[in-house]
C-alpha cells in the first residue's frame, strides 16, 4: 500500500508540473525572435541562396534571391587553410568541391586565392540537361559571380537587411573550432549577430558553439 501511495504522489506531482508548464507564464525574452513567422505568414528561405535559379552558394544566387525579397538566405560554410570562411556545401561526407565545380579539392587544404582563381562553382549546374556555365574562362566566372565566395563578402553585401541561416559543414579533419571562431568574428564585425541562425549537424561543433558563444 505504501508503494502505491508513494507512486500516486509522484504521479500527482508530475501532473501538476506538466500543467504548470503548459498553462503557466511563458518565459519573456528581451528581444523579439526575428525567425518567428510574421503576421501568421511563414518566412521564405532561399535554400543555397536560391539554387533552383542559379548555382547554389554563389553571389549570383544570393543577389538574385535578395532582389526577390526573400526573408532568409540559407547557406553552407567551410574554411580554407588560411582561415577564410567560404560559402560552399561541398560533397557530402567529405566536403570535396568536385560536386559543384571542376576543382577536385577540399577547401581546408588550399588557400582562398588558389580556390578563387581556379574554381568555377557553376561548372556542374544545369537546367533541362544543359550545362550553362562550363565554357566560361575564369575571368568570366568571376564576372558572373560564380567563384567561391567568402562569408565576409555576403555580410558586406547584405548586412542586417536580411536574415541568414548558416550551416557549418563539418567534414573529416576540418578545423571546426577555428571555423566557428571565424564565423562569430565576422558576425560581430558586421553587426549581424541578431540576424543569424547558426546550424550544424555535428554534435561536437554544436557543443563548442554553445559553450563558447552562449
Amino acid at each position: 500500500m505504501k508503494l502505491i501511495k508513494r507512486t500516486s504522489i509522484v504521479l500527482f506531482v508530475l501532473f501538476i508540473i506538466v500543467i504548470g508548464l503548459m498553462f503557466g507564464p511563458k518565459v519573456q525574452y528581451e528581444k523579439e525572435n526575428p525567425f518567428l513567422a510574421k503576421d501568421g505568414m511563414p518566412l521564405v528561405i532561399a535554400h543555397g541562396g536560391g539554387q533552383a535559379y542559379f548555382p547554389d552558394n554563389t553571389m549570383k544566387a544570393f543577389e538574385y534571391a535578395y532582389s526577390l525579397g526573400v526573408d532568409v538566405l540559407e547557406m553552407d560554410v567551410m574554411i580554407t587553410s588560411d582561415n577564410v570562411v567560404v560559402v560552399s556545401h561541398g560533397q557530402n561526407d567529405i566536403g570535396n568541391l568536385i560536386t559543384f565545380s571542376q576543382c577536385d579539392v577540399i577547401p581546408w587544404v588550399e588557400t582562398y586565392d588558389n580556390l578563387y582563381n581556379a574554381c568555377n562553382m557553376g561548372y556542374n549546374y544545369q537546367k533541362e540537361g544543359v550545362y550553362l556555365y562550363r565554357d566560361l574562362t575564369q575571368a568570366e566566372v568571376i564576372q558572373e559571380k560564380l567563384y567561391l565566395p567568402r562569408l565576409e563578402e555576403v555580410f558586406s553585401a547584405f548586412g542586417n537587411q536580411t536574415l541568414y541561416n548558416i550551416e557549418l559543414k563539418v567534414y573529416g579533419d576540418i578545423p571546426y573550432e577555428t571555423m566557428a571562431d571565424e564565423v562569430y568574428k565576422l558576425m560581430d564585425a558586421y553587426d549581424v549577430i541578431d540576424s543569424v541562425l547558426i546550424a550544424t549537424a555535428d554534435d561536437v561543433t554544436s557543443a563548442y558553439i554553445v559553450d563558447n558563444y552562449p
